[in-house]
Order: structure tokens, then sequence, then C-alpha cells
């Protein structure tokens, strides 16, 4: 070991918090978190030969230490998962992308709740329920809801104006007008996707009666009908527990350094759902470090946390996990929960067959991708990183611009950057176009490890931007430019835009990169637009400074619905003066 790292581990406090081992150019090679940082990293110099393979190479490569202090373990333990999350370190267990998982959302807070999907899950008083890695099933299982229980399922909310004529026109999609029906329908898709089916039954059972009372016999068939869809739900569900309990059961299964999770949810005693998951940087990993990673990782992100979890094996932390999610962690010996592990183990094996072979075709059709590339524009080489870049604006209003990162001919978000347009006044997308390209170019100067050189760059345009750029921006990596009307690549030099062969794999990856640079450069458009009207706005007012701007931005969200929400409410966040120039205000 040499002085420097002698030094740092003299320093290191003997105090819960998490470590941070990097190489010479400072890349994060692990995180980890530790009830006595000086005790747990000094570990690591101190038994070498008691490393796994991984280990003792990763420690070779350690040049520099960093630690946070924390409070306690528990802190320690959701700072860790929270930087594994950010950085994905190559030593690590990491939890593949995870940015596709789905939740549903409930908006309960509003009078006529919605429900819908988003990938993030805000503190908005909204319930939510997941994640869910499958999409499909997701659209399946609401699709299943608005037959059983109509109910608003729009995204944004909507005047009731709008609503109300959507009632008229389509009453049986919108659910009960009155509220309180409204509500226990609301209440029953609850019950539902917890699982609850019994209880739902029994409320369906006496609305039935009623209606049956009343001679409302049409609305009793149809809940009749409801009862018996529930009912036949019901009975494919496995038992697992006669107990009703709620519990995840976790099963494992590794095959050539790759691994799979199976997650089955069991909710009121009965078999619900089943999760897959793919975990990366698995080889010479123990299954008992592997099962541990994937609760760190996974629990975090959970809304409904179950009662128990199953697991095969012991893990090192059980205490601390039990302590932070709030539940119980149990290893079975024998009976029905070590049948629906060896289930799962069977189900984690299936499912990382299928992702091996498409992994395998996907990977095929890549380096083929790439090989086209180099051929077809004629490249210096099979390029490894290539930047896509987009402009987005109306009228040269609000300009910004994108880029995007594939490695490897795969999207690599955390490379991705966004950029304000600055010095281009007016409509000019060349003019733009080059503006984000010498500002790339002159951070790579300073910036190396931020900002590494590519091996390719697209531009979204034809060759006025090509031309534009290539005046600006002197260097000998290769630059080309994608015209949308045709899909023609035009080449520095060259009179003749080039094509690639139609339904080719370079033919789709090249479109792939430029529609996910035009998709990135929109979407921050978009947010860029809609907070310039809403600080715009709120400037009109006099005794609006910046610090109140954003106290009203975070409570309202815009000014009309500041302008709605009477005294009372405004008088929480401003004084009364200011309170009554909103009120006032006309646009």
């Amino acid at each position: 070991m040499k002085n420097p790292l002698q030094k740092i581990l003299q320093n290191i406090p003997k105090k819960p918090g998490v470590y941070i081992h990097k190489d010479t150019a400072g890349k994060i090679l692990y995180i980890g978190k530790a009830v006595n940082l000086k005790s747990r990293v000094s570990s690591y110099f101190q038994k070498k030969g008691g490393l796994a393979p991984d280990k003792q190479a990763m420690v070779e490569r350690i040049k520099k230490i960093e630690y946070i202090i924390t409070s306690n373990e528990t802190e320690a333990l959701l700072l860790e998962t929270s930087l594994i999350k950010k950085h994905q370190p190559p030593y690590n267990i990491i939890m593949k992308d995870d940015k596709y998982f789905k939740y549903i959302k409930i908006t309960i807070k509003e009078e006529f709740p919605r429900v819908f999907t988003v990938r993030q899950v805000n503190k908005d008083g909204a319930v939510y329920f997941g994640p869910y890695t499958s999409g499909l099933s997701v659209n399946q299982t609401l699709k299943l809801l608005r037959s059983l229980f109509p109910h608003r399922n729009f995204q944004s909310p909507t005047s009731e104006k709008y609503v109300s004529k959507m009632h008229q026109r389509y009453p049986e999609l919108l659910g009960p007008q009155d509220q309180a029906e409204y509500r226990q329908t609301i209440d029953r898709i609850i019950k539902f996707l917890k699982g609850d089916y019994e209880n739902i039954k029994k409320e369906l059972m006496g609305k039935m009666n009623q209606y049956s009372v009343r001679k409302e016999y049409e609305k009793a068939a149809q809940t009749r009908d409801k009862i018996s869809y529930i009912e036949n739900i019901a009975q494919k569900q496995k038992v697992v527990s006669t107990k009703l309990d709620d519990q995840d059961i976790i099963s494992l299964h590794q095959e050539n350094g790759l691994s799979a999770i199976n997650l089955f949810n069991v909710r009121k005693g009965k078999l619900i759902n089943k999760e897959n998951f793919t975990l990366k940087n698995t080889s010479h990993k123990k299954t008992t470090e592997i099962i541990q990673e994937f609760i760190k990782q996974y629990y975090p992100k959970l809304i409904n946390l179950p009662a128990e979890l199953i697991i095969p094996v012991k893990i090192a932390d059980q205490e601390l996990l039990e302590k932070t999610f709030q539940l119980k962690i149990k290893v079975p010996r024998q009976g029905k929960k070590i049948e629906f592990l060896r289930l799962g183990e069977e189900n984690a094996a299936a499912y990382l067959s299928q992702q091996k072979a498409s992994w395998e075709k996907e990977n095929i059709n890549t380096k083929e991708a790439l090989a086209q590339l180099k051929k077809s524009l004629a490249l210096k080489k099979i390029p490894k990183r290539i930047e896509t870049y987009d402009i987005s604006n109306i009228q040269g209003q609000h300009a910004v611009g994108s880029m995007v990162v594939f490695i490897d001919g795969r999207p690599e978000k955390k490379w991705y950057r966004k950029f304000k347009i600055k010095t281009v006044p007016g409509a000019n997308d060349p003019a733009m176009m080059a503006e984000i390209l010498s500002r790339r170019f002159r951070r790579a100067e300073t910036e190396r490890k931020e900002w590494p050189q590519p091996d390719l760059v697209i531009l979204d345009g034809g060759k006025g931007q090509l031309n534009t750029v290539k005046k600006k921006i002197h260097t000998d990596i290769d630059i080309i430019s994608l015209a949308k009307k045709n899909e023609e690549v035009y080449l520095p030099g060259r009179k003749e835009a080039a094509r690639l062969p139609l339904n080719s794999p370079a033919y789709f990856l090249i479109q792939r990169m430029r529609d996910e640079a035009h998709r990135f450069a929109i979407t921050f458009y978009r947010r860029s637009h809609k907070r310039e009207n809403i600080k715009s706005s709120f400037d009109d007012i006099p005794g609006i400074g910046p610090q109140t701007r954003k106290k009203l931005i975070k409570h309202f969200g815009s000014l009309d619905a500041a302008s709605q929400a009477g005294q009372d409410e405004l008088l929480k966040i401003v004084n009364k003066k200011v309170a009554n120039n909103i009120l006032q205000y006309e646009k």
C-alpha cells in the first residue's frame, strides 16, 4: 500500500458512514457503507487474500478514498443506495436500468380522483402502487379496472366543463358523477390493487342487493357480473398462506456471471403478481450478497411494503434492513414457502434465458450496424462513442439544444447534456448548432473526464448545419449531418448526400440516435418554456421578488391557480397587499 493511502486510512474516523473508492483518474470504483468506517475501509488492505477475485482486482486500482460521515447506519444504508444508483460503480452489484419502471398513481386529494401511470413518485398526497417492471402488465391491469370500476383516467387535470360534456357523451367511462359514490369506486380500486378481493366482493354484494330491492335490475345484473369476474380472478390465484399474510418471496438464479431475481408478491395469502429483474456486476458474488443488494436497491422504491420478505439464504444486514424498511425477513426451512422459492428460481432461470437471447440478438445487430456505419460513411474507425445533437425552438424563442450519447450502439444517459442558446438571436438553427458544438469542445479542453472526445458527431439537420459547424469547429473527429426529409446523410467535402441501405441495422441505429436527440431536446424546450411563462406571469405583479415567486410556484404551480385560490390560501405565502395584487391581476 502506498503512503497516500496510509495517511488517508489513519485519518478515517470510527463512525458510521459511506466510503468511496476511486482510481487514479478519480473514477468511482466502489461505494460501500459501514457502521465503523475506519475498520471497514482498512479491512480491504489487511486481508487481500481473503477477498473475492473481483475485490482483489479492485483493491489494486484504488488510489483515492473518500468518505461521508452519517448519524447512524440506517442513514448510511440509504445514502449508499442513492449514490450507487447515481454513479453505477463497476464493482457494485446494480439493478439494471429502473428508468422504465411504472407506478399507478391515484390523485386521492382531488374531489374526483384520477387513476393513471407515472414513472416517478412525488410527495403530492397521491396514492401510488408499484414499481412495476412490465408496462404491458400495468396497462392490462388499468384496462381491467376501467371495465370493473369506471373512473377518470386522464393524466392532466381537466376543466369541469369538459368533464361534464364527457359524462354526457360517455357516462360509462368516467364513473359516477355523485362525489360520495365516486369515492367508493376509488376505494374499490385501491383495495383491488392491494389484493383485497374479499372486501370488494362484500361491498358489491351489498350494492347488488340494494339495486334488487329498488328494482334496478339492470344495475343489479352489472354488479353481479363484476362479482363473478372478481371471484374468477381470486380463484386463479395460488394460495401461499392460510394466515392471509402480505409477503414478497425473493428467488435468485445465477448463470455465467449473470443474475436474475424473481419476485412473487403475496397479498392476503394469495399470489397476485410476479416481477423479474436483472442485476449487473455479479460475477464472483455470493447468493447472500446479491439478495442483500437487491433488497437494498429495490425496497426504497417500493410504495406498499409487505409485512415479510421470504428469502433463500441468510444475509449479513438482516437486522438493519428490517429496521430500515419496517418488515420481517425470514429464511424458511420447509413447507410451502420453500416450494415457492424453488418455483421462483425456475422463473428467474427462464427469464434470464429469454434476456440472454434478446441481448445476443441485439449485440449482433449493434455490431453489424456500427460496422456498416464505418463502411458506408468512410469513417476512420468503428465508432464507440457517438454524440447526436438537435435544436428545439419556435421562431428562435426559448431556443435549446441537446446532446445524447450512445456507447457501443446503446444510449448512455449519464452523458446526456442540455444547452440553452445564449448568443444566437432569431431563428438560425445552423448558428445555434455551431454555438453548442463550440461550447462542448471548449469544455473538453478543461474538463476531459466530464467531456470525453467522441468518435462520431451526428447533427440533426442538413448541409447548412454541417457547413456552419465545420467552419467554426476545427477537429479531426468525424462530423456528419442527417436530414429528416429523405434520411440523407451529408459528409464533409461531398456535394451529394449519402444514403444508408433502407431497413439495414445502420439505418435503424442512426434513426434511433436522431429520434432520441429530438425527444431529449423537445422535452427540455417544453420545460424551459413552461418555466419562463410562469416566471413572466408572476414577475408582472408588484411586490413579488425572486424568493416569493419561487414559493408561489412551488405552492400553486401557476398564476391562474394562485388567482383562484382565494385570499386565505394566499396569505400563507404572501402579505395582504401582495395577495390583493394577485387577486386583482388581469392578463
